[in-house]
């Protein structure tokens, strides 16, 4: 099983991951255990207003997250995340959101790909911009936070990094997917070795492969279910008449609103 059961029971929890990485000095938000609601209010306090409410476990695309900009706020974000493991995290005026692929080999190899910008749209990841219009210092910030991370890891394969981006370059670590990411989709077509290869290359003991970009840029654009299935069949329709346009439709047997469908790569 790849990567290690003790890296996937590490990460499915975001609190314990952010112990670990903070335990071998990356740099993350500020972050608190919330194990009650008075815990909650002193939160308030540790981290200031507004900060971030979390769901401990089965967090995603923005659910078991709650903002809490006020004291008054509370009782009603607790409630909302009801019945299950809390922290909070302090909130983090950044200007852009990053994120790395990380391949890592049998060995303890590991590679980055280059940094790319997410733009999430309700949540969800929208467009990923690859290479990230940032500053060479940010960027290679980034990749070694991210190699760091994954290097303190147990188990091969392909790694997500997702980071954020401060308003002085400096990059602070968001999470950890240990999987194929949907920030590492444009891998398909831009970068000499995809993110699915390399994840194969890294479980099976081959060498990593190039990780560099074959061309100048790539953006992904995430298709998301429509209201209707006709609306989401017109927006097939209307990309596969985009002259170079690699669309990738995944099948799914049924369409619904916000549900990711497919992505197109330019």
């Amino acid at each position: 099983v790849q990567p290690s059961a003790r890296t996937v029971r590490l990460i499915q929890d975001k609190y314990a991951q952010k112990q670990h990485f903070d335990a071998i000095g990356i740099p993350l938000a500020p972050f608190v255990d919330v194990p009650d609601e008075e815990a909650a209010y002193q939160a308030g306090e540790t981290l200031g207003y507004p900060f971030i409410l979390k769901a401990k476990k089965l967090a995603y695309d923005g659910r078991g997250n709650a903002v809490v900009r006020t004291k008054e706020d509370v009782p009603q974000a607790v409630k909302v995340l009801g019945g299950q493991a809390l922290y909070a995290e302090g909130w983090i005026p950044f200007t852009k959101e990053l994120a790395v692929m990380i391949g890592r080999g049998l060995d303890g190899s590991v590679s980055a790909y280059p940094v790319v910008e997410t733009i999430q749209k309700d949540n969800i990841c929208h467009i990923v911009s690859a290479p990230a219009s940032i500053p060479t210092s940010s960027a290679r910030q980034a990749q070694e936070i991210a190699l760091k991370a994954i290097s303190s890891l147990d188990g091969a394969g392909i790694f997500g990094v997702e980071l954020f981006l401060e308003a002085n370059g400096t990059v602070l670590l968001n999470e950890v997917a240990p999987r194929p990411h949907n920030s590492g989709h444009y891998t398909i077509e831009a970068c000499h070795t995809s993110q699915f290869e390399q994840h194969i290359r890294a479980v099976s003991g081959m060498p990593l492969g190039n990780t560099d970009l074959r061309v100048p840029a790539a953006v992904m654009v995430n298709m998301l279910g429509q209201e209707s299935a006709e609306a989401t069949q017109a927006l097939v329709d209307k990309t596969i008449a985009i002259s170079g346009a690699s669309l990738h439709w995944y099948g799914k047997s049924e369409s619904r609103p916000q549900r990711k469908m497919g992505h197109v790569t330019v």
